[in-house]
């Protein structure tokens, strides 16, 4: 698992026990990883403080939103004990306090993307089980994409999204710098 070995031994009478131990082992790590003893105690709300930390570049909305989570019940939750029905039960509560489903699917799918960074960076977490829940959430629709706007933006608020975005230095499409140029009065 990331370059690193980790052993388990049982004993076995028969081959066919032996086997059927493999096999459920190996299933319990693709969902849940291998916990190590180094990390054990590591919080949410560590690997939050972790990322946030690391990533000054973060967008407003993404600090927004992993301050909340670390400051939550769900931040104190120890990283090894993360399972797919944490991940559902956080959702449930966050529409419970009126957020959309679009929302909400906004807040886990940067939760969990953090919570990917920590694992690439040896905090214990099981990612696998992450991502199931959120395959799960959007299978059953507890999870939304934005609604369609009814609304569009004026002329001077499109001026002000192009030149955003004209001004942004990582942008690679020169094409939009004369587009701006084209809407202004």
């Amino acid at each position: 698992m990331d370059g690193k070995t980790f052993s388990f031994t049982k004993t076995f009478s028969k081959l066919a026990m032996a086997r059927k131990w493999k096999k459920r082992k190996l299933a319990e790590i693709e969902i849940d990883g291998v916990q190590t003893l180094s990390r054990s105690g590591d919080t949410v709300a560590d690997a939050i403080s972790g990322r946030l930390a690391t990533h000054a570049s973060l967008g407003r909305s993404a600090k927004q939103q992993l301050e909340w989570l670390r400051a939550s019940d769900f931040g104190k939750m120890k990283l090894t004990e993360l399972r797919v029905r944490d991940l559902t039960n956080l959702a449930d509560e966050m529409l419970g306090e009126e957020r959309q489903p679009q929302t909400v699917a906004g807040y886990l799918s940067i939760l969990v993307s953090t919570l990917d960074w920590a694992s690439r960076r040896e905090y214990p977490v099981p990612i696998a089980a992450l991502k199931q829940a959120m395959q799960l959430m959007w299978e059953d629709e507890v999870l939304a994409r934005s609604e369609e706007r009814a609304r569009r933006p004026t002329l001077d608020e499109l001026n002000k999204i192009l030149e955003a975005v004209a001004a942004n230095k990582r942008q690679k499409m020169a094409l939009l710098q004369k587009a701006c140029v084209g809407f202004t009065s």
